[in-house]
């Protein structure tokens, strides 16, 4: 009886152990991405902002651990106003949709 349960247990984990590393994997295998340019739009309610730059207006959504700094001073979304100029690393998720990993607002700016 003790074999069974062992060898079911192995089974059973050789099984789930591929289909989570491969996503694992697929999860550090974002590839972070720049854009600079100026905030066109701040979404104080759905936490995004807008940058038009060298792609064009592209939307990027805010997340929690999305990190602002302006200059060296750790600040965060209520702080960007239109027409800031902004350095922005970011990931695409899917096809579509950007996410900011961190944006730094240009210290020069108010």
């Amino acid at each position: 009886m003790k074999k069974i349960i062992v060898l079911t247990a192995v089974c059973v984990l050789t099984a789930v152990y591929p289909v989570y590393s491969q996503e694992k994997e697929q999860q550090s295998q974002v590839e972070i991405k720049r854009l600079s340019g100026s905030v066109s739009q701040v979404g104080f309610a759905e936490s995004f902002i807008v940058v038009y730059g060298e792609l064009g207006y592209i939307r990027l959504q805010i997340t929690p651990e999305t990190q602002f700094t302006r200059g060296t001073k750790k600040i965060d979304l209520s702080y960007v106003k239109t027409e800031d100029s902004v350095l922005v690393q970011y990931y695409s998720p899917e096809p579509g949709k950007y996410v900011a990993v961190s944006v730094r607002v240009s210290a020069g700016m108010n």
